[in-house]
C-alpha cells in the first residue's frame, strides 16, 4: 500500500509514469506532532485528575478534532456566556443527553471555579472535567 502525499503535478499525466516515491516525511512529522500534542493534553488533564485515563483523553481529542488546531477554539473562556452555553448545548446535552440545564450550568460553573487559576483553559481539560462531574467518562 502506498500513501501519496505529493501534489497532483507530481503524478504525471495519463500514460506517463513517473519514478517518484511517495513522500512519507510529512506524514511522519504530522504523526509525531500529534503524539506530542496528545501528551501535552494528557499532562494538562492530569494536573486536575492524577488518575486520568489516556484513552478517555484521546477520545475527547478525537471528538474535538479540527477545533484544536486553532488557538482560539482550543480554549474555553469562562467569562463568555455564549461560550458556556455552547459547551452546555454541544457537550452536556448533545453528547451526553443531559436534560437538566440547571445541573449542567452548575457543573460548568464548578469547572470554571476549579480552573480559574489558568488564564488559558484548555478545551480538552475543560470537557474532561465536565464529563467527570457529570459521571459520564464511561460514556465516551
Amino acid at each position: 500500500m502506498h500513501i501519496w502525499l505529493g501534489n497532483i503535478r507530481d503524478r504525471g499525466k495519463r500514460g506517463n509514469t513517473t519514478n517518484k516515491k511517495p513522500r512519507l516525511e510529512g506524514l511522519c512529522q504530522f504523526l509525531a506532532k500529534g503524539n506530542y500534542i496528545m501528551s501535552e493534553y494528557l499532562a494538562d488533564v492530569r494536573r486536575y485528575d492524577a488518575t486520568a485515563d489516556e484513552a478517555i483523553v484521546g477520545k475527547i481529542v478525537k471528538h474535538l478534532g479540527i477545533a484544536l488546531r486553532n488557538k482560539d477554539s482550543s480554549l474555553v473562556a469562562c467569562s463568555d456566556q455564549a461560550e458556556l452555553d455552547r459547551v452546555r448545548e454541544k457537550w452536556c446535552i448533545k453528547k451526553f443527553g443531559a436534560t437538566d440545564d440547571a445541573k449542567s450550568n452548575s457543573v460548568i460553573q464548578s469547572v470554571c471555579e476549579t480552573m480559574k487559576a489558568d488564564k488559558s483553559k484548555s478545551r480538552v481539560t475543560f470537557y474532561y472535567l465536565v464529563a467527570k462531574h457529570l459521571d459520564k467518562l464511561g460514556a465516551l
